[in-house]
């Protein structure tokens, strides 16, 4: 009985301690694909200081974009309302899709440089890292935003 009870205790530390490496293993793999993401220069948070070549004047709230390349989720704040839709890049190339906003009520100034924002960014097709500055373009090569941190 007691070598029972020792071989069982045995089996059950071998399979805590490989559930262990299992679980490292997994965290190293998940933290390399965070560094790769990282390295792609546009993950995190970004404040929209122009839209199709005009500077966002003063809005109700700040026009910002959040970008998780490892949830492929892109969201923020449009001037007036939240917006969120899902998000890919290649190399130059950024696709941003499934686009939702609320329905939130504000001021004329608010509202216009919502809808060009909503435009721009219904527009992106390209982007780059400038400094420390983001620029979105469209297909024919046209800055249609500028962010910064």
């Amino acid at each position: 009985m007691k070598k029972l009870v020792i071989s069982l205790a045995i089996a059950a530390v071998v399979l805590v301690m490989s559930n262990c490496t299992g679980t490292q293993s997994q965290q190293s793999n998940a933290q390399e694909a965070d560094s790769a993401v990282v390295e792609k220069g546009i993950n995190g948070d970004w404040k929209v200081v122009t839209i199709a070549g005009d500077t966002v004047g003063t809005v109700e709230t700040d026009v910002t974009m959040l970008i998780d390349l490892a949830q492929g989720y892109v969201g923020g704040n449009s001037g007036c309302n939240s917006y969120q839709g899902t998000l890919a890049i290649s190399d130059d190339s950024i696709f941003i899709s499934q686009v939702g906003v609320t329905k939130r009520m504000c001021d004329e100034v608010s509202n216009q440089v919502e809808m060009k924002f909503l435009e721009a960014l219904n527009s992106v097709s390209n982007w780059a890292v400038d400094g420390g500055s983001l620029i979105l373009s469209d297909k024919t090569g046209a800055a249609q935003m500028t962010l910064t941190r």
